[in-house]
Parts: structure tokens; sequence; C-alpha cells
């Protein structure tokens, strides 16, 4: 599993995901999205739209999770693809760190989050909340969502 984070972790680092470009953080989702749906027939996805307050822009977050699951408790992966403005979009590794914007801040937490879910989304009531204005309060994504899911235990990674 380490080769497919490795993998992951640098597509989603390549997204120019700040919180001044609302364009390259749509592409992030639809890309988590797609990428969910090649790996799994398993899944619902529900996109969430909503305002955030602060920067006044339409935030698009992601809830995904199995149906088939509903009646087990549940455990939330929650993860953010925003970024800091900055450099680094080129990501690098070695045989220790991944280099590049949001590497560790969330993107890497997100590609775990995304493989654990493809992994045990069937026998397991696993979810993942995916959002994209944590860094600018999270008003318009986990701050909307959390009045609409109610999970038995979330985990940030």
């Amino acid at each position: 599993m380490k080769k497919e984070i490795i993998k992951l972790t640098k597509e989603l680092v390549n997204f120019e995901s700040t919180s001044d470009n609302l364009k390259e953080r749509q592409k992030i989702i639809d890309f988590i999205i797609f990428f969910i749906n090649s790996n799994t027939k398993n899944a619902t996805i529900k996109q969430f739209k909503a305002k955030n307050p602060v920067s006044n822009q339409i935030i698009s977050s992601i809830h995904v999770f199995n149906p088939d699951m509903n009646k087990n408790k549940s455990v939330l992966l929650l993860g953010h693809v925003d970024v800091v403005p900055g450099d680094s979009f080129n990501p690098t590794n070695n045989e220790k760190f991944i280099f590049g914007r949001g590497s560790g801040d969330m993107k890497s937490g997100v590609a775990i989050s995304i493989l654990l879910f493809l992994k045990h989304h069937k026998n397991k009531n696993i979810q993942l909340l995916i959002t994209n204005d944590e860094e600018i309060g999270g008003h318009g994504g986990a701050g909307f969502i959390s009045k609409k899911i109610k999970p038995d235990f979330v985990i940030a990674p």
C-alpha cells in the first residue's frame, strides 16, 4: 500500500488548490470523485456546495459512503485538499518524505483516507468527508456538512 499512498499523494499535490484558486480546488474534488468511481462500484458520493461566509466562495465538498453499511457504527475519515498559497506543486520524494505543497497538510492524509475507504468500505461503515475550504475557516465545508451527517467517530489523519 505504500506505493499507492505515495502515487496518490503526489497526484493530489500536483493540484494548485490554494485558497484563492477555486477552479483548481474544484478540479481536485472532481479528480477524487473520478478516482473513487474508477476503483469501486459500492460507493455513494454526495457532493455538497455551500457558501463560505468568510471568502464568499461556493465550496464543493464530498461525502463518500457505502449505503449497505449504514446499520453499523460509522467511522468518518475527514480531510481537506485546499492549501495555503505558495510554490512547490511539483512533488518529489525520498525514502522517508514526500515534498510538495500540501503533502503534510493534508494531501497525504487524504490519500491514505481514500485508500483505506476503498480497502474496507465493503464490510465496514467507513466514510470519507473531503472538503476544500479548511484553510479559510471551514465554514462552507466541514462546518456546513457537520450539520447534515452524524458519524459515530471522526478521524482526521
